[in-house]
């Protein structure tokens, strides 16, 4: 729940991108701060709850498909997303499903962000940039580029928070961090 509550009071984006490229944004975002709240709770749990962590972790789609539809989307207004909700938590899984094999090889958290947001990027790149126009490509990359490492910064801190056992309150965000 801490992890929804810090995305969505993260989820203004960068004004430059689309509509398509807003979603697929926050999607990442949705993704990153999903992958720290899962490794804080795989560091921070005994062996015999690993497995009920993999099952929330399998979940999380559905969690944020409804995260999305009831509390982020109604707070921007109509045509701020190309997506579906359903699509934005399918969007987040992918950070998720990339995130097991870089656990595994005990990668710094910041270094696996990073790796990950990457890859999205690249398998994403058509849809971000939508466009043929070679500035207007560059400007869009360049703005989903800004909002990815945004978005590692953000679960980067969240991160931090955990483990001090610090709430999530939107007074850390209007504050910046």
């Amino acid at each position: 729940m801490q992890a929804l509550r810090c995305v969505e009071f993260r989820s203004r984006l960068e004004p430059e991108l689309t509509p398509l490229g807003t979603s697929l944004a926050l999607g990442l975002r949705y993704g990153l701060v999903g992958i720290t709240a899962f490794h804080h709770l795989l560091i921070t749990s005994e062996d015999a709850e690993e497995p009920e962590v993999a099952a929330a972790m399998e979940g999380w789609g559905d969690v944020v498909e409804d995260h999305f539809r009831f509390e982020v989307r109604p707070r921007h207004g109509p045509g701020s997303f190309d997506l579906t909700p359903g699509e934005i938590g399918a969007l987040s899984t992918e950070s998720l499903r990339l995130f097991v094999p870089l656990y595994v090889r005990l990668l710094p958290l910041e270094h696996m962000l990073t790796a990950i947001a990457e890859r999205y990027m690249a398998k994403h790149r058509r849809a971000i940039t939508g466009s043929f126009n070679p500035l207007t490509r560059r400007r869009r990359l360049e703005a989903f580029r800004r909002s990815a490492d945004t978005s590692i910064s953000y679960a980067l801190n969240f991160f931090e928070r955990r483990q001090v056992g610090l709430e999530e309150v939107r007074e850390i965000a209007l504050i910046g961090e």
